[in-house]
């Protein structure tokens, strides 16, 4: 339910501050089986402005949802922006993704107008600058 794909090939995703590591558990594996049908470029606005501290679980159930998906993603994904309305937060994900870089091209923002308009961007590049992209 939280996921938006009225834009196709613009999904968006809106995590709400009261959602329950159940929430997170049901949009990853909805996540997961899109991508098992999925064989077309995509890009994800993540919109994560409205929660706070992520606890240890989430972070966990996070990575491991990173660490099964990241070959599809590395082929199909063109990019993903994160909305994150913290600059303390914006920061220490900026860290987090200079120390672990995701297979794909991704941008921090703090606002969804900025994060969707750079999504859009990294479709509209050519095909040939998209694959290498994902060969990095």
């Amino acid at each position: 339910p939280w996921v938006n794909d009225e834009e196709w090939p613009l999904l968006c995703v809106r995590f709400a501050d009261t959602g329950t590591i159940d929430d997170v558990v049901s949009l990853f594996k909805a996540v997961e089986t899109f991508y098992a049908s999925n064989t077309q470029p995509f890009a994800w606005v993540v919109d994560a402005g409205g929660i706070g501290i992520v606890d240890a679980k989430v972070r966990q159930v996070t990575a491991s949802h990173e660490e099964r998906t990241k070959l599809h993603k590395a082929r199909f994904n063109q990019g993903s922006a994160f909305v994150i309305k913290s600059p303390m937060a914006r920061g220490i994900v900026t860290a987090i993704f200079w120390i672990a870089p995701p297979v794909y091209r991704h941008e921090v923002v703090s606002n969804f107008e900025s994060a969707r308009a750079w999504a859009l961007a990294q479709l509209q590049r050519p095909a040939a600058d998209r694959a290498a992209a994902s060969d990095r």
